[in-house]
């Protein structure tokens, strides 16, 4: 698994896919299920903020302008969480690389 860092920090990328969330070392489907209580059937699933957002469950919809709701924010907190998994690390300082909106 290739890491770069800058002075320590760990870059991480991080591509907001129609369809896909993508990093280095993973590929998710960019749908999930908001849920209060913690799921018994799957183990892909962030918990954060006092909700369970269980992963890989269908496919949001095209949208133009990804910031309008916070969609997009729980799947860039659970590509983080996913590329920390991988490198067996519970905390990084990281900087993010994203792409920008087409608009």
């Amino acid at each position: 698994m290739r890491e770069l860092r800058i002075d320590g920090t760990l870059i991480l990328a991080v591509d907001h896919g129609y369809g896909n969330i993508k990093t280095a070392n993973t590929v998710f489907s960019n749908g999930f299920v908001e849920r209060d209580t913690e799921p018994v059937m799957s183990t892909d699933y962030l918990y954060y903020g006092g909700k369970y957002y269980v992963l890989d469950q269908g496919h949001k919809n095209y949208t133009k302008d990804k910031v309008m709701d916070n969609v997009f924010y729980i799947l860039t907190v659970a590509a983080i969480a996913k590329e920390l998994y991988l490198r067996n690390a519970r905390c990084e300082k990281i900087h993010l690389a994203v792409g920008v909106p087409l608009k």
